[in-house]
């Protein structure tokens, strides 16, 4: 059983006849009753101080229900969040029992999970939830851009992607959680790493919760997506083209390594794709497809759970698609908060006086960008790539815009 990390109570009554209690904690912020979700996260004490949680929010609900299945889901829910090392007592069905959750609202959760079953049936949802436990890619602890970042308050989930702006969004993240360091960057693998970046993902929740979360209506699920051409050459100049291709070397063929301290004239892969774009692009094709830089983002949702993405962002125009995401989320929230000019429109830059992305609001056919691209693709190149990358290309919920480099017959 996860224990919780001692410290002072204060509390306070919010309209809704929730009874809200808060933990005071290192730093000095007022209180937020005008919305469910300065969270809670249950734990080992280690696990606490590790998502940096400086004062965890408890929520005490009434159980009542009129609907038997209603009731039926929430005790699976807290079932399940007793399981997942949460410290709930399971519900008493009755009008007057309480228990202890965390600052989600799980009996919305429940009601979502309720309309999921009579649209279509209680089979496909426990497919959903063994799926999204044994075999997603979107829960499964593992790529630190594998799971979707939840920020519980604004009921938002990121899907990140590397090589589409992945920093600056956990950036954005860590900072909407209210983080102190949330503009560090690399000291160490901050904001990367998800065992030292503070986020709370997908995984921290038990099935049944993270389940409801993927399909309720009042969540917001954001995909930001990017050109395959802009991509992977991104990813080609960062990850194969430096240091003699050691990334490629010790993500694609480690074990040349151990061939090439015996003889230092052995060429390892990664020494092979460094040598041209082309290189490395055949080097994707035929041996390694799907490190999380270069994989086909068609491939970044499962296909159970697409159909839930209700947000694509392009980083084409990533300043005005982050603007919108910020505004559709504020538009869903009671509190009338503007997220756009909390989050986004300050802060950021070396002086803080910029908006977030400030540097990348050119969009692709600007000239520079053009000559830049040219550069290293001819049409072989585009050939290659339109044909790795065909499925990202045809992909409705990607939607991209198809565009040519080099010149057609």
């Amino acid at each position: 059983m996860g224990t919780r990390l001692q410290v002072q109570h204060r509390s306070w009554q919010s309209s809704n006849n929730v009874k809200v209690q808060r933990q005071a904690g290192q730093r000095d912020r007022p209180l937020f009753p005008r919305h469910s979700a300065l969270f809670c996260f249950y734990g080992t004490a280690e696990v606490a101080k590790r998502v940096q949680l400086h004062w965890p929010v408890t929520y005490i609900f009434n159980v009542r229900s009129d609907a038997s299945r209603h009731v039926v889901i929430r005790k699976n829910i807290h079932d399940d969040l007793k399981s997942h090392g949460k410290p709930v007592t399971a519900p008493t069905v009755g009008s007057n029992s309480t228990t202890s959750l965390s600052s989600l609202n799980i009996s919305e959760l429940a009601k979502d999970l309720v309309i999921l079953e009579s649209s279509t049936n209680a089979t496909h949802v426990e497919y959903l939830k063994q799926t999204l436990k044994s075999s997603s890619k979107i829960y499964r602890p593992g790529s630190w851009d594998g799971a979707g970042i939840v920020l519980e308050e604004y009921k938002l989930i990121l899907f990140t992607q590397g090589k589409v702006a992945c920093t600056v969004f956990k950036q954005l993240a860590r900072r909407m959680m209210g983080l102190r360091d949330w503009k560090v960057h690399n000291e160490p693998h901050i904001p990367h790493n998800p065992q030292k970046n503070g986020l709370l993902y997908l995984y921290h929740y038990p099935p049944t919760v993270a389940l409801a979360i993927m399909i309720s209506p009042g969540w917001t699920r954001a995909l930001f997506v990017r050109d395959p051409k802009e991509r992977t050459l991104s990813a080609y100049l960062d990850k194969g083209a430096k240091k003699k291709g050691l990334y490629v070397t010790k993500h694609c063929c480690k074990k040349e390594l151990q061939a090439k301290n015996m003889d230092a004239n052995f060429t390892t892969c990664g020494e092979r794709a460094s040598s041209s774009f082309l290189a490395f692009l055949q080097l994707v094709q035929k041996e390694c497809c799907c490190d999380p830089h270069w994989d086909k983002q068609s491939n970044r949702i499962d296909l159970d759970f697409r159909p839930y993405i209700n947000f694509v962002g392009h980083f084409d125009h990533v300043q005005d698609e982050a603007k919108r995401l910020l505004d559709e989320v504020s538009a869903r929230l009671d509190s009338g908060q503007d997220l756009w000019k909390e989050f986004g429109a300050c802060g950021w830059g070396s002086t803080g006086n910029d908006a977030i992305f400030a540097k990348s609001t050119h969009a692709r056919h600007q000239t520079s960008a053009i000559t830049k691209l040219q550069q290293y693709y001819n049409r072989s190149v585009e050939t290659l790539v339109d044909a790795i990358y065909k499925n990202d290309y045809d992909d409705p919920l990607l939607n991209f815009e198809p565009f040519h480099l080099s010149e057609k017959d």
